[in-house]
């Protein structure tokens, strides 16, 4: 009997140690025991000194701010459902902060007492796949400080590695971050250039907190400004751009939601019209390149001729046989 419970107090205790915290009701199931005999052993070491404290059936150590998953008081679809959330997380959040994840989503899954279902969530995330993600060194250190800036409205001093300027240096107030083009950037104020931009969060070699504040946009107002973006340009002026897309590819336009400006008219032909207001033409353009002959730029005129210009190019480099 005494050998059982030494050997019941050293799993609680690893318990606390490993996880920050230990549910009386759950982990009493988990070891076969009842939850008032776990409730002796607790007192127990607390009354030889053991810095314990009890909150809502979960036990911490004293000064300990973490807060156990079983005082979020979650139904175990609710659970399950947050498991998924994080082996999504796991696969694409994993580069900015797999470490937090992954410790949350091993705090959770011991929140259940079916064996199978803890194997569950921690397992479920072998089966999702990102085809070719792109790998990038985003440093947490960096992340943080965004969103301090951005917390308590504060400018920064940025050194960035730019593709074709190498290393450039400027003042930066920082709206948000945003994930497009299967890359992190954060929008803000160019404060020199007094521009709003897009710069990529891996090219970000420093940042410095600066002692100027600057007024932060309302969050309707950073939506607003994105909504007009295609991927990651900028520009106070929009472009209103029709598109005509082929009857072949009809279907795989319309599957996916394009653009929040996007209208789209039917032709008795069996094509259709797409329309978007956004600022980012070029990176458009080069959208609808990618459909090959399956799409045509109707207007404006000047964006047709660039096109044109464009695919006129192409066409001259592919005619001339390659030599290697």
């Amino acid at each position: 009997m005494v050998a059982r419970k030494v050997r019941r107090v050293y799993q609680l205790l690893l318990k606390i140690f490993t996880d920050g915290s230990m549910t009386i009701a759950t982990y009493a199931q988990t070891l076969g025991v009842s939850s008032r005999t776990l409730q002796r052993d607790v007192n127990d070491l607390i009354e030889i000194g053991l810095p314990l404290e009890r909150h809502a059936g979960t036990i911490t150590f004293k000064g300990s701010k973490r807060l156990g998953l079983p005082d979020l008081d979650l139904s175990e679809s609710n659970r399950l459902f947050l498991a998924n959330l994080l082996n999504l997380a796991e696969s694409y959040f994993g580069e900015l902060d797999q470490d937090n994840i992954r410790s949350l989503r091993r705090a959770l899954s011991n929140t259940f007492i079916s064996e199978k279902q803890r194997n569950q969530v921690l397992n479920i995330s072998n089966f999702y796949y990102f085809l070719n993600q792109k790998q990038e060194r985003v440093k947490y250190s960096i992340l943080k400080t965004l969103e301090k800036a951005m917390a308590e409205n504060i400018s920064l001093f940025v050194v960035y590695s730019h593709p074709l300027k190498n290393e450039i240096n400027f003042c930066f107030e920082p709206h948000s971050i945003v994930f497009s083009k299967s890359h992190w950037y954060v929008f803000g104020r160019n404060v020199e250039l007094n521009a709003r931009l897009f710069y990529r969060v891996s090219r970000i070699v420093k940042l410095m907190l600066s002692y100027e504040h600057f007024h932060q946009l309302e969050k309707d107002e950073v939506e607003r400004m994105l909504s007009k973006v295609w991927e990651v340009h900028y520009g106070e002026k929009s472009y209103e751009i029709s598109v005509k897309f082929a009857q072949s590819a009809v279907e795989k336009l319309i599957e996916t939601d394009r653009h929040p400006s996007q209208v789209i008219k039917e032709n008795d032909d069996g094509s259709v019209v797409l329309t978007v207001n956004v600022c980012g033409y070029k990176e458009f353009m080069w959208w609808v390149l990618s459909w090959g002959n399956q799409a045509e730029i109707l207007s404006p005129q000047w964006i047709r001729e660039k096109m044109a210009h464009e695919i006129s190019a192409m066409k001259d480099i592919y005619s001339r046989n390659y030599d290697k």
